[in-house]
């Protein structure tokens, strides 16, 4: 998937409105936008799409969204 399907495919996203997360955790949100995009779970450290990380957290989340870790 290149920057310009993922753009589409959040656009089609964001069209849904509120979906509920396929779970219930603190990573659901995550999972959620993974399942929307297609994108099979993993826990490794690589881009979830060629070169780009996928990150997500619900909007009145107080916690800090890492970009980089040790």
């Amino acid at each position: 998937m290149n920057v310009e399907e993922l753009t589409k495919k959040l656009e089609e996203i964001k069209v849904k409105g509120f979906v509920k997360t396929v779970r219930a955790h603190d990573g659901g949100v995550g999972n959620t936008l993974e399942y929307l995009l297609g994108i099979k779970e993993n826990n490794i450290s690589l881009p979830d799409i060629g070169d780009i990380e996928i990150k997500a957290k619900r909007i009145d989340s107080s916690s800090i969204l890492t970009l980089v870790s040790k």
